[in-house]
Order: structure tokens, then C-alpha cells, then sequence
């Protein structure tokens, strides 16, 4: 309740000439995890408070204009609520993704030896470089562009950049599942 309060008067006060819905959205999680709250900063409102957009103004207003703050209160948590069930399905649905096709090396006869490494990696960050793994990992470069290859066979990676040398690889799976969507 403390940060709704708060958010509220920072968007009241409208401290800078651009970007205070941002930034006021940005406090919310990291006041969260400041607090204690949150253990990472894993709660974005952004996309509940643009789905509900004239709700969300029509509160702020009414506490500048009427001192509603009940409303408020009840819109401001609610959309918590929500937003951490829909962050809490993302998440199942992203370990359910991990763990297919972490049984795709299971399945498979032939896998290289930094396929693991590689799977890993693309879930900490869909999009990988076969030079910036092999040179952060210590993998060779031949065993890190097999292991793209496997993953490139199994549609887990996508080459992004159309080039010879250098190429970029996206997981367009978990980009997709990742990407902030209001969600109902």
C-alpha cells in the first residue's frame, strides 16, 4: 500500500519534463525489491496500467480532485495482483519450455558438448553470438557453433543477422514469452 501511496505523489508531482510515467512505473519494482518485497525486480505494472490506461488516470485524478484514495488503493492492488499471477504463469510457462527442450538432448542420439551450456545460456538471454559464448564460456568455437547448429535444427534458435561472419541467434520462442503483454 506504501508504494501506491507513493507512486501516486510522484506522479503528482511530476518531477521531470519527460519520462515520469517510466520512471514512476520503475520505482514501483525497485521500491519493491528495496523493501524487500520482491527478491527480483520481476513485477513490471507497465503493461496492466496501459491496458487499463483511462482507469488507471481516472484514479490518479480522482485523488488530485476528490482525495479518493480507497479507490485507488483497490485499482493499484489489484493490478498487482494480477500482474504478479500473470508474471507466475510466464514463469511455469518458461520452465515448461526449458524443460522440452532440455528433452530434446535427452532424446537425441548425437548431442554436442555445449549444447547444455548453450540452452542455458539462451534462457538467461535469447540471443547469442557463437564467438561471444565460445569466448565467455571457454567452450571452443567449434563446439559452440555445433551446439548453435543443434539448437538452429530443433527450432530453438533462429540466425538473425544474415551474414557470413558474426552471426546473431535469436530464441524467438522465449522472446515471444517474455515480451511485457497486458494480460486480462
Amino acid at each position: 500500500m506504501k508504494i501506491a501511496l507513493l507512486h501516486y505523489q510522484f506522479e503528482a508531482i511530476h518531477p521531470f519534463l519527460d519520462g515520469n510515467g517510466r520512471i514512476g512505473r520503475l520505482l514501483i519494482t525497485l521500491y519493491l525489491c528495496a523493501s524487500g518485497v520482491l527478491s527480483q525486480p520481476l513485477l513490471f505494472l507497465s503493461g496492466y496500467f496501459e491496458k487499463y490506461r483511462d482507469e488507471y488516470y481516472r484514479h490518479l485524478l480522482s485523488i488530485s480532485t476528490g482525495g479518493n484514495w480507497l479507490d485507488w488503493l483497490e485499482y493499484f492492488l489489484t493490478s498487482v495482483r494480477d500482474t504478479a499471477h500473470s508474471a507466475l504463469a510466464d514463469t511455469h510457462d518458461l520452465v515448461d519450455t526449458y524443460r522440452r527442450f532440455r528433452a530434446v538432448m535427452d532424446r537425441e542420439k548425437r548431442v554436442p558438448g555445449a549444447a547444455a551450456g548453450v540452452l542455458d545460456a539462451i534462457f538467461g538471454s535469447p540471443m547469442i553470438s557463437v564467438t561471444g559464448h565460445a569466448e565467455k564460456t571457454g567452450d571452443s568455437y567449434a563446439n559452440v557453433a555445433k551446439a548453435v547448429a543443434f539448437w538452429e535444427k530443433h527450432a530453438l534458435l533462429t540466425e538473425i543477422t544474415n551474414q557470413r561472419r558474426n552471426k546473431i541467434y535469436a530464441a524467438p520462442e522465449i522472446i515471444a514469452m517474455t515480451r511485457a503483454k497486458p494480460k486480462a
